[in-house]
């Protein structure tokens, strides 16, 4: 039996980011260790003040809290709207606020200094075939790199009734270079019955596919093959009790996405599932140990090197509290809480509201896993263990010999045999894809249109470990065995070469992409 060593990815002084094992990672994926600039260090959560631009930082270790960047603060009329790191330098952040207040998109460096690095510049007005909406009215809230290109993303909004008819809002998708550049428009986002429109769009995420999604108001959507010139739309149904206001998505590299919004006039998180499109309400409140007590709105999320979701929770004069809410990704129970300070005009308040949060040195994991696939720039492993374009995903054509799995989404559908809200099961029968991972076990004794139906075998995780039961701490793998969850995608390849107690462990497979790229693919 071998002897297994965990190869341990910065966390402490190295940036988080994920390189490939057996080819050159692409030009916007990490090269190499990054020092933060003194005061900093790897893992500190940076939070953005809506109005005045200040940036704080956290030391989860310990709890301190300092002042990352007064750099926007000599603008005026800020609106902060989100942070993000740049993936082959996780130590700069780029962030995203008005427009006509010469902010836009800017880049801060380790220090919190403005780097001179551009993004744009912003047309003064749209040119055909878009409204002539001006410069000025424009918002931008929301910002992701696309991992397959390290395109940076950001939806823009308008307010258009006094310029146009149709709906109150409008909003297009800008595309910037990873480190600065010329902007291109790649589709309106509110425009048809297929998209989301009535609306600004100010939320998006990337996955590790390079499938982007997008959200407001009450709504949420999949776009694919964006880069590829297609903008499909496909919308997603949030249960439980429904945002009025989506404010945030992040995406966790394994299908699932986490939905910052507000219901019943409190902060919530959802967890939506992108193939099966279950939903749930993941947490709707501070949990037992706070009494049930409900969140404030809660607006920025993201992941930390752990896993975890950060939400940043937003001040009210009736608690007297703002911060960051530490939340397990497994059990949307708070683990812990960053309160930041309230109360001066340098501070958070009413009218100075925390809103974007990202995490220093850190890249997401979508960011992560494609940058640790042997596969190269603009290419996805497919099911066989190939690599395919991933342009090609969701194109609107099947490609039968590479992308017709579930863990692909059969090829968002492009390959479908079944009607649009179902799969064919494990063996081959048509069965709605919302039984997929719904808590109920499908290994036969439910019938569908006829059909016995099951979900219980490797291409499903066996119907999302809703049929077997793992401990703590553990996961099934590639053949059902419950298996150490922290081998998963930890830069040591899985592929049944490591035991566990009385069997190998095996996460080499498209369902557990390929031990998030840890394994060899397209070899």
């Amino acid at each position: 039996m071998l002897e297994r060593s965990v190869f341990a990815i910065g966390v402490g002084a190295m940036v988080l980011g994920g390189t490939a094992a057996a080819v050159a990672a692409p030009s916007y994926c990490p090269t190499g260790s990054y020092a933060a600039c003194g005061g900093r260090e790897v893992g500190d959560i940076l939070v953005g003040l809506h109005s005045k631009g200040r940036v704080f930082g956290i030391r989860p270790s310990t709890g301190e809290i300092y002042t990352f960047s007064t750099e926007l603060e000599q603008y005026s009329n800020i609106e902060l709207g989100d942070l993000a790191v740049v993936p082959n330098d996780p130590l700069r952040v780029v962030v995203i606020g008005n427009v006509d207040q010469g902010i836009g998109i800017r880049q801060l460096d380790s220090c919190g200094n403005l780097t001179s690095a551009v993004y744009g510049p912003f047309p003064e007005s749209l040119s055909y075939p878009w409204p002539p909406l001006p410069k000025g009215g424009t918002n931008l809230r929301g910002l992701v790199f696309n991992p397959l290109s390290g395109t940076l993303y950001a939806p823009s909004g308008w307010f258009t009734t006094p310029f146009y008819g149709g709906p109150d809002w409008f909003s297009l998708l800008y595309a910037f270079p990873q480190g600065g550049g010329p902007l291109t428009i790649e589709g309106a986002l509110a425009t048809g019955e297929e998209r989301i429109d009535g609306g600004q769009i100010g939320a998006v995420a990337a996955d590790e596919l390079g499938t982007l999604y997008v959200g407001n108001g009450d709504r949420l959507g999949r776009m694919t093959a964006v880069v590829g010139g297609s903008d499909r739309f496909a919308e997603y149904v949030l249960s439980g009790e429904p945002p009025t206001d989506i404010k945030d998505i992040v995406h966790d590299g394994d299908q699932h996405l986490y939905v910052t919004g507000a219901a019943a006039g409190h902060g919530m998180i959802w967890r939506v599932d992108t193939l099966s499109g279950v939903s749930e309400l993941w947490a709707p409140d501070r949990g037992p140990s706070y009494d049930d007590e409900p969140y404030n709105l809660l607006w920025g999320i993201t992941l930390d090197a752990q896993g975890d979701i950060l939400a940043v929770e937003q001040f009210t004069n009736e608690t007297n509290r703002a911060g960051v809410a530490r939340i397990s990704r497994n059990t949307g129970q708070m683990i812990e809480y960053f309160g930041l300070p309230v109360g001066t005009a340098e501070t958070v308040g009413a009218g100075n509201q925390p809103w974007a949060v990202t995490v220093l040195g850190v890249n997401l994991p979508a960011v992560r896993e494609a940058c640790s696939s042997d596969c190269g720039e603009g290419y996805i492993s497919n099911c066989y263990g190939g690599c395919t374009p991933g342009a090609w995903l969701g194109d609107d054509f099947c490609d039968e010999g590479s992308l017709t799995c579930w863990s692909r989404a059969s090829d968002w559908d492009d390959c479908a045999l079944c009607p649009d809200d179902q799969v064919r099961d494990c063996n081959g029968h048509c069965a709605l894809k919302s039984w997929v991972g719904d808590d109920i076990c499908d290994q036969g004794g439910y019938v569908f249109e006829g059909n016995w139906i099951s979900f219980d075998c490797e291409a499903f995780r066996f119907d999302e470990a809703t049929c077997r039961g793992c401990g703590w701490g553990e996961m099934l793998d590639c053949n059902g065995n419950c298996s150490p969850e922290s081998w998963h995608g930890d830069g040591i390849c899985d592929d049944g070469d490591y035991w566990h107690f009385d069997h190998p462990v095996d996460y080499d497979c498209v369902e557990y992409d390929f031990d998030g790229n840890d394994c060899q693919v397209g070899g």
